[in-house]
């Protein structure tokens, strides 16, 4: 496994995205609404323990949306995402939020329709469009209405998402006579931390008069591939849960490297019988919680809870 976590670091510089191609709104539809008093008892459930503003929301209109961004290689490529407004407007401006680790393709900001799943698109519409502001949440690459594979954990690939929300968001407001302020948030979480220092990166490279960030506020993401996340991946660690999580981030990295080169051998990383294994966790499109305790059931199997490198 120490040898993989070295190959997972160079994925990036063989992946480098084209930042030519403009961004284009494809269409959107209404995913319905949250509604004010729904939203308010949500609110003070989900955040009742964290000090936090109050707020009188009003309903939140939310749309799938589908655009266009930029691949890899500099084609074109069709995502979905949802943009949330409240309902007269949201003139504090635009948050762009980038979600967290998820394989589960219908575990994505577009298939939020107001109830409570998916969980972190309903947090994210709670935190801040009831507080006035929009927001704009892409599904990534390869999850969604996206049929490829998701390069996981690529935040320099995977910002171009988000980036190429921001437009298409503010048209789907303009066409729905919807006003959203100029100001341009940029935050995620998890994997969507990465993403959003990646957004912010290459937003403030491109210099548009359009997308000027008012605040950036990436958080507990994988930044630094080649360094902490490398050693963190590769460290001691007792308790089990964390345990597991390391399981799951190292096959679903290597899944992704080998959709991405073919060639690429999961023995020469991981022991035979992982190795086989991911591909075939993977392929289903199982809920998260289920293809995680499938990988960590295989890996207690060959003696991870001695040694994370028999995985």
């Amino acid at each position: 496994m120490r040898r993989f976590v070295t190959v997972s670091i160079a994925l990036p510089c063989l992946l480098v995205a084209s930042q030519a191609m403009g961004q284009e709104l494809v269409s959107f539809s209404s995913n319905g609404q949250l509604y004010p008093a729904i939203a308010k008892d949500r609110y003070q459930k989900e955040f009742k323990d964290v000090e936090k503003p109050e707020v009188q929301p009003e309903e939140v209109k939310l749309f799938k949306t589908l655009y266009w961004a930029r691949m890899p290689n500099g084609r074109k490529v069709q995502l979905s995402g949802l943009v949330a407004i409240p309902k007269s407007g949201a003139p504090k401006g635009l948050v762009v939020y980038f979600h967290g680790t998820t394989a589960d393709r219908e575990n994505v900001p577009s298939r939020y329709r107001g109830n409570p799943t998916p969980e972190e698109a309903d947090l994210a519409v709670l935190a801040f469009a009831t507080a006035g502001y929009a927001v704009a949440m892409p599904d990534y690459l390869g999850l969604g209405d996206h049929q490829g594979f998701h390069p996981y954990p690529l935040g320099s690939i995977n910002c171009w998402s988000g980036i190429d929300l921001i437009k298409p968001a503010r048209e789907v407001a303009a066409k729905s006579n919807l006003a959203i302020g100029p100001n341009l948030f940029i935050t995620g979480y998890s994997e969507g931390g990465a993403v959003a220092m990646w957004a912010t990166k290459r937003i403030e490279e491109m210099n548009d008069p359009a997308l000027k960030i008012t605040r950036s506020a990436p958080l507990s993401g994988p930044y630094d591939l080649s360094g902490s996340q490398a050693q963190a991946m590769i460290g001691r660690q007792s308790n089990l849960k964390w345990l597991g999580a390391r399981v799951y981030f190292a096959a679903y990295t290597a899944r992704s490297i080998q959709k991405s080169f073919p060639e690429t051998d999961l023995a020469e990383y991981f022991s035979p019988s992982f190795a086989t294994y991911i591909p075939f966790v993977f392929n289903q499109n199982l809920p998260d919680k289920q293809a995680i305790e499938k990988l960590v059931k295989k890996a207690f199997q060959i003696g991870m809870l001695q040694d994370l490198n028999r995985i």
